[in-house]
């Protein structure tokens, strides 16, 4: 029994210790500091872990953005550059037009009789075509708008706006007695001799000696040839044939269907 005390005794002072001794304090967990990064700290050294997201309370007040200073224009500043305008158009003097009229101009009825009696006549001898009569007035629009009396600045004459050269060229070509191409019939019939010897020329070198102007190309040719010269519408070089004038020659092939001139 005795031995039962005994150790009982020696397990309660194992456990509290021996009278004498201060009591333990308890440990107290140390709290963390923030890490504050310094102001040399690079962005990698700072916390990763995001601050928790706290919701406003309903009375809260919304923080204002901070306001910018009103930028505050100078007091002076210079005028705007002046915008360039086109100069104005000097003012037209009578008679400063290079074109001029040589008599009166033939009325339209008559005009058109001219043309249609022109393009009608045979010019060749062993070929046989006329030129069409749409065409003749449609180009005779184009260039001059049938006015038989006008001269244009470049000595262009009447209806068919014949040059000189041409003029001489023709009637070497066609005729015993020469036309006037200041008359009204002299000058239609000279504007159909030449149609007439462009069909032929062209359609012998380029379009196996056929003369049918049913052939867009061979009647293209001869419209631009008329505005431009035969020469200017082939290369001999090559032997090949273009169009420098496309939309001249599209003019008159819109002329040969819609101009008002067809309704004379």
């Amino acid at each position: 029994m005795r031995g039962f005390a005994l150790g009982a005794l020696v397990m309660v002072l194992a456990v509290s210790g021996c009278a004498g001794d201060p009591p333990r304090p308890k440990p107290v967990a140390k709290k963390e500091a923030a890490s504050v990064p310094s102001p040399s700290a690079s962005p990698s050294s700072a916390p990763t872990s995001a601050a928790p997201t706290v919701a406003p309370s309903p009375s809260a007040k919304p923080t204002k953005a901070p306001v910018k200073p009103a930028q505050v224009k100078p007091s002076y500043q210079p005028p705007p550059a002046p915008v360039p305008t086109p100069p104005a158009a000097p003012p037209h003097t009578p008679g400063s037009d290079c074109r001029r009229y040589e008599g009166t101009n033939a009325e339209r009825p008559a005009v058109k009789a001219a043309l249609t009696a022109a393009a009608n006549r045979q010019y060749w001898q062993s070929v046989h075509f006329t030129v069409p009569v749409n065409l003749m007035k449609a180009i005779a629009w184009q260039e001059s708008g049938w006015q038989s009396a006008i001269i244009a600045c470049d000595g262009g004459m009447g209806t068919m706006q014949l040059m000189p050269g041409t003029v001489e060229w023709m009637n070497l070509k066609f005729n015993d007695t020469p036309e006037d191409p200041k008359t009204l019939k002299g000058n239609t019939v000279l504007g159909a001799e030449y149609l007439a010897w462009l069909i032929r020329y062209f359609g012998d070198l380029y379009f196996d000696h056929t003369y049918d102007l049913a052939n867009p190309d061979l009647l293209n040719v001869v419209i631009a040839a008329y505005n431009v010269g035969h020469a200017g519408v082939q290369d001999e070089a090559t032997h090949t044939i273009r169009i420098p004038n496309q939309r001249y020659v599209d003019n008159v092939r819109a002329l040969m269907t819609e101009c008002e001139c067809l309704a004379f």
